[in-house]
Order: structure tokens, then sequence, then C-alpha cells
């Protein structure tokens, strides 16, 4: 016999550590959906995951960190506005006021076109590179958090670890049926700061199948193969051979 389903929520935002490896303080933040609240409760106006995010970036900012890994691999879903904001705690201090993205309609609907600067009113982290973790299934809103931040701290100072994403530039709007039947068209483009939306799958710096591995580890410990290899790169400035051997 079986039981009755329950309800199992994705939390946005699960892990937050503080790794100190040699001498040097690095951040890490997992993040699983850039949404601000868990929209199959029906929480809509409640903030609980940009809450939960503003909560973490002020740990690691109390905590001085001086590099930051976040973690993408599972983020999947999200809107524009929670990876503005995230991009906001990730973005060099003098990129703050700059552009973070576009959203480019079809003809019939460009009164819907709209511009997305980074908000100078968080916390930022001051940092001058990012290491993000991703896989396949990196898609959507990560996607474009990544494009922005690629156009405006350099694509040198944003290294991915990990797979190649999804490849979705597009932003889609869910249309409801009195059937319960649940479509989500594509509406728009989502462009980065010069309007630039020809993108696709985005390719790692340092390519890492993790599931070659036998062993994986906790995620925020250095027994992540993918954390652990970022935490490298960014001690080292690049891959260790080592690591593989």
């Amino acid at each position: 016999s079986l039981g009755a389903s329950g309800y199992v929520e994705d939390v946005a935002f699960p892990v937050v550590r503080v790794l100190e490896v040699e001498g040097k303080k690095i951040g890490y933040l997992m993040c699983t959906r850039l949404l601000e609240f868990p929209v199959e409760k029906g929480l809509e106006g409640s903030g609980v995951y940009r809450e939960m995010l503003d909560a973490a970036m002020a740990q690691l900012k109390a905590s001085g960190v001086e590099e930051m890994v976040l973690d993408l691999r599972l983020c999947n879903d999200g809107t524009i506005e929670m990876a503005q904001r995230l991009a906001s705690y990730v973005v060099e201090l003098q990129k703050q006021s700059t552009m973070f993205a576009k959203t480019l309609w079809n003809h019939s609907n460009t009164s819907n076109n709209r511009e997305y600067f980074y908000d100078p009113s968080v916390e930022n982290l001051g940092l001058s590179r990012v290491c993000i973790l991703t896989s396949a299934y990196t898609q959507g809103a990560a996607e474009w958090l990544i494009h922005a931040l690629r156009h405006t701290m350099g694509a040198n100072n944003v290294v991915l670890i990990g797979k190649a994403t999804a490849g979705q530039n597009v932003m889609t709007a869910q249309v409801a049926h009195e059937y319960y039947i649940r479509l989500f068209p594509v509406v728009a483009y989502v462009a980065d700061g010069e309007g630039n939306y020809d993108y696709g799958s985005l390719k790692p710096t340092v390519e890492v199948d993790e599931f070659s591995f036998l062993n994986l580890g906790e995620y925020g410990s250095m027994d992540d193969v993918l954390l652990y290899t970022a935490v490298d790169y960014i001690l080292s400035g690049s891959q260790n051979d080592s690591l593989w051997d």
C-alpha cells in the first residue's frame, strides 16, 4: 500500500559556509532556485527566499570573505529580479550602478521591455572575481545571471567549474487553465546590459564531470569535487592537474 504524498520543499539557499584554506577566506553559497518564495505554497509577497539570500550574504560579508564560490549546478528556476539581486552582491562594487540585464519582447509587446540595474542598496561583497559551479541542469535565471556577470566583470573574472549549462536565453510566463493545465510560452529574450541575447549553453572554464567520481562529497565541503576544484583554481589561478592523478 502507498501512503499519502507529502510536500518536500526545495529550499532556495540550503548551504552557506565560509572556508578558510591556506589563510584565505572563501565564501560558498548554494542556490537551487532563484525565487522570492516557494510558489507551490502560495506565499506570494512573503519574500522568504529573498530574506534567506540577504541573511546568507550578510554572514559572508561579516566573515570578510575574499573570494566567492556560487553553486548553481542545481538551479534551473527563477525570476530576473532575484537573479538581479544575487548578482548585485557579487558584482564589483564600482559596477553596481551599471545595467544588469534587459528584456526584449516581440514587436507587438515592446512596451513590456524592461531594463534592470544592479542594486546599490545591498551590502556588496567587494569581489573582483567569482567562481560558479555549473551543470547541464543549470538553466534560465542562473544563465541570465552568469551571462550578465561575464559582461559586467569580464569573462576571465567569472570562472565556471563543472559542465556546460542547458542554454536558455529566454523568459517564459505561466498561462493557467481552468482544468489545471499550465503552459509556459516564451515571451522575451533576456539580454545583458548591451542588449546581447545571442548566447546559448555556457561552457565551463574548467570542465569536470562530478559523476565520473566514485564518491560525491557533501555540498559545501572540500570532499565535493566541484568545490574542491574551484578552491584549487582560486588558490593556484588554474586547474591543478594533480587533482586528477
